[in-house]
Formats: structure tokens, C-alpha cells, sequence
């Protein structure tokens, strides 16, 4: 607003320099140094003062503690005999059964129930092993050979199986006249091809080497070669069924390889 010589200036009117007065003045650097260097000091003899309480409260309960040990070596008679501990507690002590070991927070329950079982006469019962398979050579040199294969095999999903859920990641041939994958691109997935396949001699085996049999009652085990053969008990058999076919089976001595 310019002025007019002559013009009377009004009362309210401020002087040029007065807004530039009335701020505050900045807190300057070195304050602002020596407030937290003042703070920092106060937090470490606030936490060196607790420190030296806690030492002060441990010294003092062991102490006490060392107190009460002396107190309790002398007992006994007033001559300084060492005390005895009663008979009871002692044979309680040296007959108390050991627990098994922990190992990551579970029990050992596999070593303590691999121990033989005391009958009533007392003799002790020694679990009969599991039914191995008599292969020859060549069958089990066949089984090495499969798992290695299937070691290197990869899992094959369908065509854009990854692109719609609706596919999902079953096993499917491409038929696309135009696919890359089904042309054998270098930059696609394999698909299943004969050269993935495990030795003939090794087809339908069980990875014990047993060949699988299924059956869902007694009758089933009646035929079965137990030097090749293993069962299975159908997952539609009872608890009832099932004991009965695992007892005929042990004495049988033919493998049952969902055991339970």
C-alpha cells in the first residue's frame, strides 16, 4: 500500500519491522546439544543405580542361601555327626523308573517300546522282525535303479497350469497344433515321454520289494506267497476285522504293510 505525502498514517497501522520482531528467536544448535547430552546422562545413572540394586538383592540371597547350607551341614547330633537321610526316601530315590530322554520337545517312545516285554512267567518276549522279500539280484538291482530315476524325474503339470485354477496341476497332453510345449521347445517344460520310465523289472513293486496284494477278511491271506507277496488290508475293514487278519497274518508270516 503506497503512502501519499501528507496522508495521516492510522493507529492500527504496524511498523515495517515489527512482524519480523515478534517471532520467536530458533533455539540454536549447541542448546539443543547440551539438553540431550544432559538427558543421555540422566538415563545412565537412572539405569546404573538400578543396576547396583539388583546386584546388592542377588549378593544378598546368597548370602541366605549360604546361610542355610551351613545350618543344614552341621544338623544331626550336637557332636557334628553328618546327618542321615531315611532309609525310605533313599530306596524310593534308587527305585524310581527313568524317563526317556527328550529329543526336540517330543518323548522317546520308539526306544522305550522297542524294549522286549516282561510276560507273566517273567521271561522276556522278543518282538518277531518284519517279513523281508527273497529277490534276486537283478530285481533288486532293478529297484535301485527306479528309485534313482524317480529322483530325477520332474513333476509334470498340464499346460498353463499355473494361469487358471480352474486347470488345476493333473497331468494332461497338450493337443494345441500350435504349442511349443507339445513341439518339444527348449523353453518349455518336459511333458511325459518313455525315457522317464523306471525298469521293467521293477513295475508295481513295493519299495520293500514285495508285490501288493488286497484283501478284506482271513480268507484273503489263504494263496499268498510270503517270500514275494505282501497284503493290504482295505481301508472299508473294522478295527474288529482288522486285529484278526494282523494275527493270522504274523503267524503266517506274511508282511501287512499298513500295520496298525
Amino acid at each position: 500500500m503506497r503512502r501519499v505525502a501528507g496522508e495521516e498514517t492510522p493507529k492500527n497501522a504496524k511498523a515495517p519491522g515489527a512482524a519480523k520482531a515478534a517471532r520467536p528467536r530458533p533455539v540454536k544448535k549447541q542448546e539443543a546439544e547440551a539438553e540431550a547430552k544432559a538427558r543421555l546422562e540422566a538415563e545412565e545413572a537412572e539405569a546404573k543405580a538400578r543396576r547396583e540394586a539388583e546386584e546388592a538383592k542377588a549378593a544378598a540371597s546368597e548370602e541366605a542361601e549360604e546361610e542355610e547350607d551351613a545350618i543344614e551341614g552341621v544338623g544331626g547330633d550336637a557332636a557334628g555327626e553328618p546327618r542321615e537321610e531315611p532309609a525310605d526316601e533313599a530306596a524310593g530315590e534308587a527305585e524310581a523308573p527313568k524317563r526317556p530322554r527328550k529329543r526336540g520337545g517330543k518323548r522317546l517312545r520308539g526306544r522305550a517300546e522297542a524294549e522286549p516285554e516282561e510276560e507273566e512267567g517273567g521271561a522276556a518276549r522278543q518282538r518277531s522282525p518284519r517279513p523281508r522279500a527273497a529277490l534276486p539280484s537283478d530285481v533288486k538291482l532293478a529297484l535301485e535303479q527306479r528309485k534313482e530315476v524317480g529322483a530325477r524325474r520332474p513333476a509334470f503339470h498340464r499346460q498353463e497350469w499355473f494361469r487358471y485354477r480352474r486347470l488345476g496341476d493333473a497331468w494332461r497332453a497338450p493337443q494345441g497344433l500350435q504349442s511349443k510345449r507339445r513341439r518339444h521347445w527348449k523353453t518349455h517344460p518336459d511333458i511325459v515321454s518313455i525315457g522317464y520310465r523306471g525298469p521293467r523289472k521293477a513295475r508295481g513293486l513295493h519299495p520293500s520289494g514285495f508285490r501288493e496284494v488286497l484283501i478284506e477278511n482271513e480268507k484273503g491271506l489263504t494263496g499268498v506267497d510270503r517270500k514275494t507277496e505282501a497284503v493290504r488290508i482295505a481301508s472299508t475293514v473294522g478295527a474288529r476285522k482288522r486285529e484278526a487278519i494282523q494275527r493270522r497274518a504274523r503267524k503266517m508270516g506274511i508282511r501287512v504293510l499298513n500295520w496298525r
